[in-house]
């Protein structure tokens, strides 16, 4: 499987063309180097709702294109990039092994 990093507002612009190349099978549209791309009001801010706006639009165009799409996800935006389109996915697995462990920790006998 061929993932391409759509990471950058140059990438956004040329979605059209990179379209139509052969071999890719998913598109990741990866907010934190996006929002870097995006000028100085948005550095350090993939959370911003204009960053949000463009990943989500984005990944509506790839679906449409019959391509795969996803981008980093947690707990907060799964739900709207799943429907954005996305069906691939970057996580970060750490903090669900912490609360996992918290939460076993917290139905057991013992206490610290």
């Amino acid at each position: 499987m061929l993932v391409a990093l759509i990471e950058d507002v140059v990438a956004i612009d040329d979605l059209d063309r990179i379209l139509t190349v052969d071999g890719i099978d998913c598109l990741m549209v990866v907010p934190g180097d996006l929002s870097q791309s995006m000028g100085p009001d948005y550095l350090g801010r993939p959370d911003h709702p204009d960053v949000q706006k463009i990943i989500a639009d984005t990944m509506e165009v790839i679906v449409a294109a019959g391509y795969s799409t996803g981008s980093t996800a947690n707990d907060n935006n799964i739900a709207k990039w799943t429907n954005a389109g996305g069906r691939f996915f970057l996580c970060n697995y750490m903090g669900y092994v912490q609360n996992g462990l918290k939460e076993l920790k917290a139905k057991s006998t013992l206490t610290d």
